[in-house]
C-alpha cells in the first residue's frame, strides 16, 4: 500500500472510529430524546462505514499479497450484475476473460460508488466491446449536496480493475471499467454456441447448470429486443433455446424472425402452456419442452438437435 493510500485509510477509519466514540461518549453524559435519537443512529452510520472500510483494508491488502494472483476465466457478466441491484438497458450481457471472485468484488464497489453518488438510488448499467475489450459503465443522475466518492472503495476496484488487465475510470456521474474478452483462438474447435432466451433468472441458472461441463458458450437475453439485437449478429448461436413468454413480447416473434433469417437453426421452445407447444411447432419449432421440465431430457434434445444438423 503506497503512502497516498495509506494517509487514507487510516484518515476514513480515524474518521468512522471517532464518531462512533464520540456519540457513545455523549449517550453516556445525556439521557434525552434527541440524544438518543440522533446519537444511535450516527453510531450505526458510522459502524456501517466502518464495516464497509476494513472490508476495502482486507481485501486490498490479499490483493497485494498473494502469490498467486488472480485466475482468469470466461464469466459471463449476467451472472455476476444479477446481484448488484442496477437497472439495465436490455443489451446482452458479454463473456470477459477475468477472475470470477474478484470481478464480483469490483464490480460491488463500482456499484457501491455509484449508489452513494446517486443517493442511494440505482444506477444504470450498460456495455459495449470492441474486439478484445468489454466497457461496463454505470451512469446515473448525481444527487444533490451528495459529494462523489466513497472513502478508498474506488481505488480498491481500480487496482482489481488493473490487476486482472483492465482499468477503472469515473467521474462524478458514472464509473467505466474495461475488462478483457476470451481469447478467441483459446476456445476448442467443438465449441457450440447456446442462446438462452427467458426472462426468469432461476431458469437461465438450470439452464446454465444443465449445460455446464460440456464445450458450450453460453449466451443470454432477457427480453426478446435484446434476443432480436443477439442474433442480428451473424453465427450468433448454434441452437436457441427460446422461452415463449417474454416481458416484452412473445417469444413467437422471435420464432419467426429466426426462421426468415436462419431456416436451419434449431430452436427449442421452453414454455408452462402445453397448449402452445403446437402454436410453437407451427411457426417452426423443432422442439418444445414444458415447464417444469427434466434437465436430462433438455440436455438430450440439445445433442439430439446438434447431431441431426452434422
Amino acid at each position: 500500500m503506497d503512502d497516498e493510500l495509506h494517509r487514507q485509510v487510516r484518515h476514513d477509519v480515524q474518521s468512522s472510529l471517532a464518531a462512533i466514540t464520540g456519540f457513545a461518549e455523549l449517550l453516556k453524559l445525556r439521557d434525552d430524546d434527541e440524544t438518543r435519537t440522533v446519537g444511535s443512529a450516527s453510531i450505526l452510520i458510522a459502524a456501517e462505514r466502518l464495516s464497509v472500510q476494513l472490508d476495502d483494508v482486507l481485501a486490498l491488502l490479499e490483493l497485494e499479497t498473494s502469490s498467486t494472483g488472480l485466475s482468469p476465466e470466461p464469466v459471463g457478466l449476467s451472472e455476476v450484475v444479477e446481484e448488484l441491484g442496477v437497472r439495465q438497458n436490455g443489451h446482452v450481457l458479454p463473456v470477459v476473460d477475468f477472475d470470477r471472485r474478484w470481478l464480483g468484488e469490483l464490480l460491488r464497489r463500482a456499484s457501491r460508488y455509484a449508489r452513494a453518488a446517486a443517493g442511494d438510488a440505482p444506477a444504470l448499467l450498460s456495455t459495449r466491446t470492441t474486439k478484445e475489450t468489454a466497457f461496463v459503465t454505470l451512469s446515473w443522475e448525481r444527487a444533490a449536496g451528495v459529494e462523489p466518492g466513497t472513502g478508498f472503495t474506488l481505488e480498491v476496484a481500480r487496482r482489481v480493475a488493473e490487476a486482472g488487465g483492465g482499468w477503472l475510470d469515473a467521474t462524478d456521474t458514472e464509473v467505466t471499467v474495461a475488462l478483457p474478452l476470451p481469447r478467441v483462438d483459446s476456445e476448442p474447435a467443438s465449441h457450440v454456441k447456446v442462446a438462452l432466451v427467458d426472462d426468469d433468472e432461476d431458469m437461465r441458472r438450470l439452464l446454465r447448470l444443465t449445460l455446464a461441463g460440456s464445450s458450450y458458450e453460453i449466451r443470454e437475453a432477457r427480453t426478446a429486443a435484446a434476443a432480436q439485437e443477439l442474433f442480428a449478429e451473424p453465427g450468433a448461436a448454434d441452437i436457441v433455446l427460446l422461452d415463449w413468454n417474454l416481458p416484452d413480447g412473445s417469444g413467437g416473434d422471435v420464432l419467426a424472425t429466426l426462421r426468415s433469417r436462419f431456416p436451419d437453426l434449431p430452436v427449442v421452445v421452453l414454455t408452462a402452456d402445453h397448449a402452445r407447444g403446437s402454436n410453437a411447432g407451427d411457426l417452426g419449432a423443432d422442439a418444445f419442452l414444458t415447464k417444469p421440465f427434466s434437465p436430462p431430457l433438455l440436455l438430450a434434445t440439445v445433442e439430439r438437435l446438434l447431431e441431426a444438423r452434422i
